[in-house]
């Protein structure tokens, strides 16, 4: 049997059917990646309390990371963090340890969350093995930062840092 009108293009049932089979369990496949989730802590050193939402997925086989933070100021302290203001998101998985950095809006003390866009960065920026402040070192190449987004990970700690 086959499927289509002209002769010149017709499709074997048996390859139309492959086709979708292919094409539904493809889309899932790249729509995966380790998801979204939020963390609080109580810092100190100023800050009583930050909480962090994330959502890191996979887009078309890119990582794709996005999230914003709120904060609130320990009384007697600053209000307004520094323009270099960012989290080092802590994952952890069977491989290993790594750092993912998320650098949205920086909100006033108090004043909620603020705004980020998705980003994709390159896989060999993707996961920092150490930070120091807003610096990431020791990048993970490429085919390790994969390996390791496709085995799934669990965000485990978050750090404020300018």
């Amino acid at each position: 049997m086959v499927i289509g009108k002209s002769h010149k293009h017709r499709i074997p049932l048996r390859a139309y059917v492959l086709i979708v089979l292919f094409a539904s369990l493809s889309v899932p496949l790249m729509a995966n990646g380790p998801g979204r989730g939020e963390l609080s802590k109580r810092p100190g050193n100023g800050i009583e309390y930050l909480r962090v939402r994330y959502n890191l997925s996979q887009l078309m086989g890119e990582a794709v990371v996005n999230g914003v933070f709120e904060w609130r100021a320990e009384p007697g302290y600053q209000t307004e963090l520094p323009s270099t203001a960012m989290v080092w998101l802590t994952v952890t998985n069977r491989m290993g340890a790594g750092y993912i950095r998320i650098a949205p809006t920086i909100p006033d003390s108090g004043d909620g969350f603020g705004m980020n866009s998705p980003g994709s960065p390159a896989w060999n920026r993707l996961i920092a093995q150490e930070f120091q402040g807003t610096r990431g070192s020791r990048w993970v190449d490429a085919d390790t930062a994969v390996a390791f987004w496709r085995e799934g990970f669990r965000v485990t700690d978050i750090d404020l840092v300018w």
